[in-house]
Order: structure tokens, then C-alpha cells, then sequence
């Protein structure tokens, strides 16, 4: 189905626009407070402040992983180059992780969203199947299939450290001219972090510290992609790919301001689908226009609480846990 009557509106409407002024405010808001919560830490001699600000400090930072998102989806310069360049700062510096790995597996799950084995984060060993035949591990088949409704939310504080494991592991297979700019940098955030826990905490307590930040911040990111397409709509891998997929196979979450600003506007992930260059303060603006258009065609426009998502996608898993 074409979209062009959506699109249309959408173009003429100059939602499309760069936004320099948001997008200027919302960096100097958020580098703001991380760097607030890092001084707390540095200079507030209290144990139970540090650690609160250790939660802050893992809010802000990923914080600037919703903005480094938005870089390298361009939605913030009308440059390519200027966006990757800044994206590079904030994907390696600030965040710790490959650009050049995270935009590769990104563009692949927007390109074929949800389409069996064509987008990357469908590619679950045992979780979220159906079907268990193809499981051929039997250890797999009898100890975590059965049990991957609770495996699942285990696992979720682990993420981070997967998509960094993930992030060297394509730098060091790729090695291209910007994989040396991206290992630097990403070394000097690690170095930095620890350094900063230890040096104010001592060795135990800083790298405890550290444990739970990195947990922290693999739950913060994984919630806050986790409602977007899990048990949406999947499509088969010789079904041809139509725009339209995009919104059968995405969820938003009921919009209010603050789960906009918690989850970095990813809760309106149908409009981002549809358009990923569009800069996100536009997301609301559209939305109702996306509704119209889905309701006008008779297309499923997914819409729920954030509470309810996660509870449709674990009744899914323990359903399937039982196939």
C-alpha cells in the first residue's frame, strides 16, 4: 500500500524541517546534567548520594544514546557528514559503543522491520518462537525454553554489555579507516568511567559501582526498545516488503511528556518508522495524522501502555514456553 497521501501532508506540513533550536537545547539540557551528576559524585562526600547519582549518571548517558540515535538516523543536520561526525562523539566518547556497528544492525532492522531473517533483532536463539523445532540443543530445549518468559526480563540488564562485546567485535572485523577512531574512543570511555568510580570510591566499591551502572543502563536501553515491535507482526522472509509493514509491525506507547522524554521519543515508534529522518519534537505532531490516515485505510495503528506491552510480551513468552 502506497503512502503517498500521508507523505504528502506530512512534507507540506515542514515536519521534515531541521530543528537546530530543539535539538541545540535538548544537548546542552542533557550534557547539563551529566555532567552535574559526575561533579555530585566527585565533591558530595555521602555513599548514599553517590550511588544515587551513579542512577542519574546512567539516565543522562543514555540520554545522550536517544541523541546519538538521532544523529545517525540525520535527523538533526541536513549534513550527512556533520551528523555522522557528531554521532561518532557521542555513539564512542559518551556512550561507549560502535557508530559505524550500531547504524549497520540499525538500518538492516529498519529496512526489513520484523521481516524473519532479514532484520538483525529477530535474530533471539530460543526467545520469542513459536515454534521450538528448529532448537536443536537439547539442553537449550529442556532448561531455558520452558522458562524464557523469566530468562527474558533476566537478561535485559545485560544488553549494554552485549552491544559493546558487539561493538568491538565489528571493529576488529571490519577495520576500516574509521574502526581505529572508534576503538580510541571507546577506550577512552571506559578508561574514563572507571577511573572516575575508583578514584573517588577505591578499587572494591568503584568497580561495584561500575557493575551496576553498566546493568542499569542495559535495562534502561532495553526497556525503552523492548514495547517497540517485540510479538508485533511478523513477516516472512519472501514476503516483498512494503512500507507499509512499518506500521503493522510497530507499537507505540500512550504519549505523555514524560515517558517522551524518558524513552528519547521512541514511544512514538510507528511515526519514527515511517520517518526516520524527521526530527523527533515533530513525532507528536504527526502522530495524530498517522492515526487519521491508519484508521481512514482500516491499518492496525498498535497503541498501548508501556505496563500492558511488557505484559503482552511476557503472557507471549510464557504462552509459547508451554508449545
Amino acid at each position: 500500500m502506497e503512502l503517498k497521501e500521508l507523505d504528502k501532508a506530512v512534507y507540506l506540513g515542514w515536519y521534515m524541517k531541521r530543528t537546530y533550536w530543539y535539538y541545540s537545547f535538548l544537548s546542552f539540557f542533557t550534557f547539563a546534567w551529566l555532567i552535574a551528576s559526575i561533579l555530585v559524585f566527585i565533591f558530595v562526600n555521602s555513599l548514599w548520594i553517590q550511588a544515587l547519582t551513579i542512577i542519574a549518571f546512567t539516565f543522562f548517558r543514555m540520554q545522550v544514546w536517544f541523541l546519538a540515535h538521532d544523529f545517525s538516523h540525520n535527523q538533526v543536520f541536513k549534513s550527512k557528514t556533520r551528523n555522522k561526525v557528531f554521532g561518532y562523539f557521542l555513539w564512542g566518547l559518551i556512550s561507549g559503543v560502535s557508530q559505524d556497528y550500531w547504524t549497520d544492525k540499525h538500518n538492516k532492522h529498519h529496512d526489513t522491520t520484523n521481516q524473519s531473517e532479514g532484520d538483525p533483532d529477530l535474530d533471539i536463539p530460543f526467545l520469542l518462537s513459536p515454534n521450538h523445532n528448529h532448537i536443536k540443543n537439547k539442553l537449550l530445549r529442556r532448561c531455558i525454553v520452558p522458562y524464557q518468559h523469566i530468562l527474558f526480563f533476566l537478561s535485559l540488564p545485560f544488553i549494554y554489555l552485549l552491544v559493546v562485546y558487539e561493538s568491538y567485535k565489528h571493529i576488529i572485523r571490519e577495520k576500516k579507516a574509521t574502526s581505529y577512531m572508534e576503538m580510541v574512543l571507546m577506550s577512552v570511555n571506559i578508561i574514563a568511567i572507571v577511573t572516575l568510580l575508583v578514584s573517588v570510591q577505591g578499587l572494591l566499591i568503584g568497580l561495584i559501582f561500575l557493575g551496576v551502572h553498566f546493568l542499569l543502563a542495559g535495562l534502561y536501553m532495553s526497556l525503552s526498545f523492548a514495547p517497540n515491535h517485540l510479538w508485533k507482526e511478523v513477516f516472512h522472509k519472501d514476503t516483498e516488503y512494503e512500507r507499509v509493514f512499518q506500521i503493522r509491525s510497530s507499537r507505540n506507547l500512550k504519549p505523555s511528556f514524560l515517558g517522551t522524554f524518558i524513552f528519547g521519543s521512541l514511544d512514538y515508534q510507528i511515526e519514527h518508522h515511517l520517518y526516520p529522518t524527521m526530527p523527533r519534537k515533530n513525532y507528536k505532531k504527526v502522530g495524530p495524522m498517522v492515526k487519521q490516515y491508519c484508521e481512514k485505510h482500516w491499518i492496525e495503528y498498535s497503541q498501548t501502555s508501556f505496563i500492558w506491552a511488557m505484559k503482552e510480551i511476557y503472557s507471549a513468552l510464557k504462552k509459547n514456553s508451554k508449545a
